[in-house]
Order: C-alpha cells, then structure tokens, then sequence
C-alpha cells in the first residue's frame, strides 16, 4: 500500500502562520531571496513583538516603511512597538502619521489617546477618545479609555457615564469593571464598588487589581464616619 506523500511546508507558510523561530527563519530566508518585501518585514517584525523582541519588531518596521512609506498599519505598527518600549513621544508620532494616511483609524486614535493619557495629557486624550467614538460609536474601549482619562481628572461622573457604555456594549470586559469600581470609590459609593470588584474577579480570578481594589473598599467602608 503506498502511503500518502509528505507535502512540504514552504518557507511561505511558515513565515505566515508558524511562530517563534521557524517563522522568523522562514521570513529571513524570503528576504534573501526578495529583499524589498514590505509585507515579510513587517510579518517577521511581528514575529519578533510575539517574542518580545521589541528592538528587533522596530528594526523590521522601519525596513517595510523604507520599502513602503505609505501604509498606515506600518506606521500603526511600529507606533505600538514604541508604546511597549515607554517612548510616548514616538508612538505619538508614529500615531498621528497612520492618521495622516488614514485619518478613519480608528485603533490609531485609541492607541494615541492612550500614550497621550501616559504622557499625562488628558485633554488630547479625550479628544483622541472622541474622534474614535464619533466614528463607531460601539467601540467600547475607547469608551474604557476616556473614562480613565475623565478620572484622572477628577471628573468621576463623566468617567461613569463612559464605563456604563463600555460595559453596555461588552460585560465580558474585567477591566472596565475595575475602573469603575475605582470611580465609584472615589465616589463613596462604596457598595456599588464592591459589587463592581465581584464581577471583574468573576471573569478573571487572578484580577489582583480587583482584589486589593475590593479589600480597600471595604476598609474605606468601615472607616467611612456616619
């Protein structure tokens, strides 16, 4: 009985949907062979962010914006690398050329917004916020997001407004459970926090957030004067 003949993986394939190594090797040799090819940088690049790599991911970025400047997800791309890196100033930049490109991008706005919020610029980052809701208003982590930002500034109902939408849309979502928690206890509205806390260690019971977050709540509780 002949068996059935062993089909080769091709370098092709590796380099798209293997990981670590093998398709970091797989996308190096492509590249011998094809060196202008925008398309495998930016695959091995985010092969290398898998890794952790982050130096590298940038290294292979700017070779696909040397080959092709004009794509926004690149500039996305390597806007998140810098993120990752704690360089606000370069995502920004990295940021806004993707909205230049594409000024419909949604994730670059949220993604700018955030490294605005890291900076401590909330007002930017709230207007980042607002230009991604305005454009789909179910994108529930900007809505996530700006409430972080409106409590930064001390705006807790604002905040509430945008964790109720966030949560709305997707209850599946821990994090925005935490936050407003945190705005509730900023509130005193100490229960409600607790309650809030519960359900995010619902859908995560490694939340330590959540639960150094409930354990304050309940102190702040106690020691709150009648």
């Amino acid at each position: 009985m002949v068996g059935t003949p062993a089909v080769a993986v091709t370098d092709m394939e590796l380099c798209e949907h293997a990981q670590g190594d093998a398709a970091i090797g797989a996308c190096g040799r492509l590249l011998i062979l094809k060196p202008n090819d925008a398309a495998r940088y930016v695959r091995r690049g985010f092969h290398y962010a898998a890794k952790g790599d982050v130096d590298r991911a940038i290294a292979d970025f700017d070779q696909a914006l040397r080959v092709n400047s004009v794509d926004a997800s690149v500039w996305y791309a390597r806007g998140m690398m810098y993120d990752r890196k704690g360089d606000p100033d370069h995502a920004i930049a990295d940021y806004s050329r993707a909205l230049t490109l594409n000024p419909k991008y949604q994730m670059a706005l949220n993604n700018r917004g955030m490294a605005f919020s890291n900076m401590h610029d909330y007002v930017h980052a709230i207007a980042d916020y607002d230009q991604a809701i305005g454009l789909n208003a179910k994108y529930w982590l900007a809505f996530v997001n700006r409430g972080i930002a409106y409590d930064k500034q001390g705006d807790h109902e604002r905040a509430l407004a945008d964790y109720d939408k966030a949560i709305g849309i997707n209850p599946k979502y821990g994090p925005a459970h935490d936050s407003r928690a945190e705005a509730l206890r900023g509130k005193g509205e100490y229960d409600r926090a607790v309650a809030d806390y519960d359900e995010a260690l619902k859908l995560d019971p490694n939340d330590a957030g959540a639960r150094e977050g409930r354990e304050a709540a309940l102190r702040e509780k106690a020691n709150k004067k009648p």
